[in-house]
């Protein structure tokens, strides 16, 4: 069962321009924004985790969104994605095992179909390039070191987006879909599969009216709605 502290794992952080004035008026003008992701996939029986990050230009009254990150798998996700393969070896009596280690740049479009005052909903489409090292390892100290074997991958990654402002402040945010590839190679291990995550996002309010509070004075406002 994957832990709670490792469920609430994507932040939306700072990384804000040409922000209206009044920061409850709508933006159409456009913004970046920086998030921190870690995913979830599910490769057969196993839970595979990824760790990642990626720059977004967020634009339009419904708030669509182009992304650029970076991912791979974090150590826990390397495990589960290479169990057994030493133990295999051991077994069958071979000098060396391998182990993989995936990694990828992805863009992305959120194509938004609902951006209301507290709930938003929206299609992330996500294609990407990424390269597999797989490395080998020996199994008695005689073994020579054998060089990494690399293969080129490309995901695609489409799904569905639910967000809950909860405040003006924090947000939940819920994304899945199903990941392919398009690229698959005999020595890499299958990675389609479905793929998840759970965001906790902070808003630009957040920065904007504590900014305010605390360098211009301002009384800092409720955050629930209704605004206060």
């Amino acid at each position: 069962m994957v832990p709670f502290t490792s469920i609430l794992v994507s932040f939306l952080i700072a990384g804000i321009t040409q922000v209206p004035a009044d920061s409850l008026r709508k933006d159409t003008s456009g913004r970046w924004a920086a998030h921190l992701d870690n995913r979830y996939l599910l490769v057969g029986p196993d839970i595979i985790n990824a760790w990642g990050g990626s720059i977004g230009r967020i634009w339009g009254p419904k708030k669509h969104e182009v992304t650029l990150g970076y991912y791979f798998f974090s150590p826990r996700g390397i495990r589960h994605y290479n169990y057994g393969i030493r133990e295999q070896a051991l077994l069958t009596g071979q000098t060396t095992y391998s182990y993989t280690y995936p990694r990828y740049i992805i863009a992305g479009y959120w194509h938004s179909l609902i951006n209301a005052r507290q709930w938003k909903v929206s299609i992330p489409i996500e294609l990407g390039v990424g390269q597999a090292v797989i490395r080998q390892f020996a199994l008695d100290a005689s073994t020579a070191k054998l060089p990494d074997s690399r293969y080129t991958l490309l995901p695609v990654r489409a799904g569905g987006y639910v967000e809950w402002k909860v405040t003006r402040w924090v947000g939940l945010g819920l994304q899945t879909g199903y990941h392919w590839e398009l690229r698959k190679h005999q020595a890499v291990r299958n990675l389609d599969g479905v793929y998840y995550r759970v965001r906790v996002l902070i808003y630009p309010a957040f920065y904007f009216e504590a900014r305010d509070s605390i360098f211009k004075g301002k009384r800092l406002r409720s955050p629930f709605w209704p605004i206060k």
